[in-house]
């Protein structure tokens, strides 16, 4: 087995590597520094990986045996890694959404000129016209059941 491995191994069973935003934080055997593991490409912060001696440096490979995923045979294997739900705030997004659109939709459509009335029959607002349209194409329902929707168009 190489020398990195083992010592990596003697950190891992150690178990003072703490997780933390964006990977690893990993102490030092020989002096009380931590080293930065980044969870994306393995990358270390310590002299060794910085000097590029080597693809991956013991505490790399700490990391890997702190989480199983490499056993000191070499044997490799992945780790589920799932985390839960955020229910509360799922709920909420899907409750709200047609009304946070509808506001927003409100907020863009307050920009928009009128077009100015000359003769004839007065036409519906310019505001609404858009407001319709565009909830009708959102709403992805035909122009008969969206028609509820349109009611919601007096801006």
């Amino acid at each position: 087995m190489d020398l990195r491995k083992m010592k990596g191994l003697q950190i891992a069973a150690t178990g003072k590597i703490k997780e933390i935003e964006g990977g690893w934080l990993v102490p030092s055997q020989s002096s009380n520094k931590t080293y930065f593991v980044t969870s994306i490409d393995n990358k270390c912060t310590c002299p060794d990986c910085k000097a590029g001696r080597a693809e991956f440096c013991k505490h790399a490979y700490a990391v890997k045996y702190f989480l199983q995923v490499e056993k000191p045979t070499g044997e490799t294997h992945r780790v589920p890694l799932t985390k839960g739900q955020a229910w509360h705030a799922y709920n909420l997004a899907q409750t709200s959404e047609v009304n946070l659109f509808d506001k927003l939709l409100r907020d863009l459509l307050e920009s928009v000129q009128e077009l100015e009335y000359k003769f004839g029959r007065p036409p519906l607002p310019l505001r609404e016209q858009l407001f319709c349209a565009v909830q009708k194409v959102y709403s992805q329902l035909s122009s008969r059941r969206a028609e509820s929707l349109f009611n919601l168009a007096e801006i």
